[in-house]
């Protein structure tokens, strides 16, 4: 399923508590614009680093948020790369953040790799459609 990664270029912080950092990062990733949004990821990311996963129903009763914006939310990390979803439980990508971000950085970078190589071809088309090399 093609994801859609989004790097915002943000100014560099000191997180000094989870919340800090965890701000930080949504922010980086253009994934948590609002409050609940960073809840939801923050509820994710707690659960992922002690090796469980939590359910849509779950995070609404925890949050106290509908279930249908919860959904609405664990659908928008899925399709950024950072959530997957196992059955009815949602996990982080990886066992920790740090290597959700690891594992997001090389798909990003395959990704960059597949898109100079197809910068190059078409560069080389043109040229010879241009010059009749």
């Amino acid at each position: 399923m093609p994801r859609r990664t989004l790097l915002l270029n943000t100014p560099q912080q000191k997180g000094e508590s989870a919340s800090e950092l965890t701000d930080m990062l949504c922010s980086a990733l253009g994934i948590a614009n609002k409050t609940e949004d960073k809840k939801v990821f923050k509820e994710i990311v707690e659960k992922s680093l002690r090796g469980v996963g939590v359910t849509s129903k779950a995070l609404s009763k925890e949050l106290k948020l509908p279930r249908s914006t919860v959904i609405y939310k664990l659908n928008y990390f899925i399709e950024s790369g950072l959530v997957v979803r196992k059955g009815r439980q949602y996990f982080l990508r990886g066992s920790n953040m740090e290597e959700t971000i690891q594992q997001l950085e090389a798909e990003v970078e395959s990704t960059f790799d597949r898109l100079l190589k197809l910068a190059s071809k078409l560069d080389k088309l043109i040229e010879s459609e241009l010059y009749g090399k």
